[in-house]
């Protein structure tokens, strides 16, 4: 009962209280990110590795990445629309690692459409073990609400969202990264180009059964293109 009782209080306390250190800085023009932990997901960043951004498209916010857990996706929607003054419109995933779409579950919850490339499904589906980690690091409180969220909306080579003030175009740049579902996010008018998953910095990864250096610098140059 004890345990019981812990749990409840615990859980009263992570949705009351802010558990993610967001700090949002400007890198172009009404585009604004909080930038992840360069280690590995622990108990001490609570799964807070990857980078997520929101664009101001004018008529609302599109965001970036909705990040490791429904709690970071709800505590960065509630900082971003209070920056901004604007409502969500769109998420956008670049790739189908849990600690950039977990946090899905929470745009999924208030059924604002959610955008990704149709490889995702299968790379959702043939990966279950990169949506294990979380469990093993995260308490229950904080892990609450989480769920494996399919995207709606699903595109092949390209997919633009229309704002009233701007274009965001979703990309698929082949072949330049392992991952079937990787993309980038390009916002012409700033020159702000989003790289996901293929670009990593002050990080290297042992992943050497999958790394390519010479596809990663052809990467870079399809993307100074």
């Amino acid at each position: 009962m004890k345990k019981f009782i812990l749990l409840v209080l615990t859980l009263f306390a992570c949705l009351k209280a802010n558990i993610y250190p967001l700090k949002f800085q400007k890198v172009a023009k009404r585009i604004e990110c909080v930038i992840g932990d360069f280690n590995p997901p622990t108990k001490e960043n609570k799964g807070f590795v990857s980078n997520s951004c929101f664009i101001d498209v004018g008529d609302g916010l599109v965001v970036v990445d909705p990040g490791s857990t429904f709690l970071f996706a709800k505590e960065f929607a509630k900082k971003a629309q209070k920056l901004s003054g604007k409502k969500i419109k769109a998420v956008v995933i670049t790739n189908y690692h849990d600690d950039r779409l977990y946090g899905a579950s929470y745009y999924a919850s208030k059924k604002i459409p959610i955008i990704a490339h149709k490889n995702i499904v299968e790379d959702i589906k043939n990966n279950p073990q990169k949506f294990e980690r979380m469990k093993h690091i995260l308490s229950k409180a904080e892990f609450n609400g989480i769920k494996v969220v399919t995207p709606n909306i699903l595109f092949d080579k390209a997919y633009e969202i229309n704002g009233t003030k701007r274009v965001v175009k979703l990309l698929k740049l082949s072949p330049v990264s392992e991952e079937k579902s990787d993309i980038v996010v390009w916002v012409p008018d700033s020159g702000f180009l989003f790289a996901g998953n293929i670009i990593f910095n002050n990080r290297a990864l042992n992943y050497t059964k999958n790394s390519n250096m010479k596809r990663w610098l052809e990467a870079i140059k399809k993307f100074k293109s």
